[in-house]
């Protein structure tokens, strides 16, 4: 153990001096800049922790004194191996975390560095309906719009963004931004041009076929886009390959007819989009159709013994002969009535149905020869009773409903005929006699 301060030494005793004073506490004098200190060379036992007495005015040498000036400093303490290591781990941390935080922030912006896809390469995307945050995520990254899902997908949960995302095919662009891409996923996809598209009642399948190449023909000419993408033999390979509702009850020994489909594409307005199929609008044809026949009220016709497909051969015959709406209802009773009578029903736009030759642009005979009113066709109504075998034409809502519901007051008055009015108003003269049928003035027309 050291007893004396640095740059003490101990007195020595001069001749005459007690022994007393010998032992007396040894003090040094350092003279600074300011004045002169005295330490106390004295120390504590190490023993027993007893202080020897030390005179008034005097400092212990173990106590901590500041330097004058000029003088040595005190030697510095050594930091342990445990610090060393804390500094050197938390040194070591704080560069990952500013080297992390640096590269998300960069990979916020887009398309990282390592994507092998050129930035601004247009991809289309498709987000399908019900996908999720981390759905997206993964469809984004497959089609290279972000080079980094972890990190989109980090940075969706941080802003709360991705349950406003909404379904739909998308052009994008790959190294798009994060803004960008959310912006984008909230608004929806851009709505695809469309076109209208019209069907008219009454027509038969090939009538509808050739309307549509009509449609294809003068957009050509015009210098439009040609539409609508199909043409009519894809439109009809389309209708024959649909298949037969079982709620329509057709008979077995009709599902091989050509005609069975006939009648079971509603006409109406349709819009559909540019790149739209034959398939995609015979399915649009065959909802709409499905719809309306399930809004029907078919008790009366169940009653009268008629399935919902009888019900459609005798809306569409009634396509064919009404040509005002208010008598829909009455050439309806006419054939509910006949066909209780067992009578044969006489519409001839069953015959012309029939004779049509394929690929003649006459679809509908305006004036049948004898030869064809004297054919042998399940079609001929003035040779067979009952109805057709299938639908001739395709019926409106208005003959739909008229089939299903006849006008109750010709059904109890058994109204049995009809003649058109020659003046080509459409109007017909309805009669529960034969005779008054027969020599009726519209029949002199």
């Amino acid at each position: 153990m050291r007893l004396f301060g640095r740059g003490d030494r101990p007195q020595a005793m001069e001749w005459g001096s007690s022994f007393a004073e010998a032992a007396a506490p040894t003090r040094s004098r350092r003279r600074g800049r300011f004045g002169t200190d005295t330490y106390d060379a004295r120390v504590t036992s190490p023993r027993n922790g007893d202080q020897q007495q030390r005179a008034i005015g005097t400092r212990r040498i173990d106590a901590p004194h500041p330097e004058a000036f000029g003088s040595a400093p005190p030697p510095r303490r050594k930091r342990g191996i445990g610090q060393r290591l804390l500094s050197l781990v938390l040194l070591i941390a704080a560069v990952v975390l500013i080297g992390g935080l640096g590269w998300i922030a960069l990979s916020f912006t887009g398309v990282g560095g390592g994507s092998e896809v050129k930035a601004g390469t247009p991809v289309k995307v498709v987000i399908p309906q019900g996908s999720s945050a981390v759905d997206v995520a993964d469809i984004l990254a497959k089609a290279n719009v972000v080079d980094r899902e972890t990190v989109f997908r980090a940075r969706l949960k941080l802003n709360g963004d991705g349950a406003a995302f909404k379904s739909g095919t998308y052009n994008m662009k790959t190294g798009s931004s994060y803004d960008t891409i959310v912006k984008v996923l909230e608004k929806g996809p851009a709505a695809a041009p469309t076109f209208d598209i019209t069907i008219v009642e009454g027509q038969r399948m090939e009538e509808t076929a050739a309307a549509i190449d009509a449609s294809r023909a003068e957009a050509g000419t015009s210098g439009g886009k040609v539409l609508p993408a199909f043409t009519g033999a894809e439109y009809l390979k389309a209708v024959k390959a649909q298949p037969i509702p079982a709620y329509l009850k057709v008979p077995k020994d009709r599902l091989s007819l050509a005609g069975v489909r006939e009648g079971l594409q509603f006409p109406a307005t349709y819009q559909l989009k540019h790149a739209a199929t034959a398939e995609d609008f015979v399915a649009k044809q065959r909802e709409a159709f499905d719809g309306v026949m399930q809004e029907l009220d078919l008790t009366a016709a169940a009653k009268a013994n008629l399935t919902p497909y009888d019900v459609v051969i005798i809306a569409s015959l009634i396509e064919r002969e009404a040509r005002l709406p208010k008598e829909r209802p009455r050439v309806a009773a006419v054939i509910w009535n006949r066909l209780k009578g067992g009578e044969p029903l006489g519409i001839d736009a069953s015959n012309q149905y029939s004779v049509y030759e394929p690929g003649s642009k006459e679809f509908w005979e305006s004036e049948l020869k004898q030869s064809q009113l004297e054919l042998d066709s399940p079609y001929n109504l003035r040779k067979v009773g009952g109805l057709p075998p299938t639908p001739i034409a395709a019926p409106s809502r208005a003959s739909l409903e008229a089939a299903a519901a006849p006008n109750p007051a010709d059904i109890t008055n058994d109204i049995r005929y009809y003649v058109a009015n020659p003046d080509g108003s459409g109007e017909h003269f309805f009669t529960a006699s034969y005779d008054e049928f027969l020599n009726h003035p519209f029949q002199g027309g």
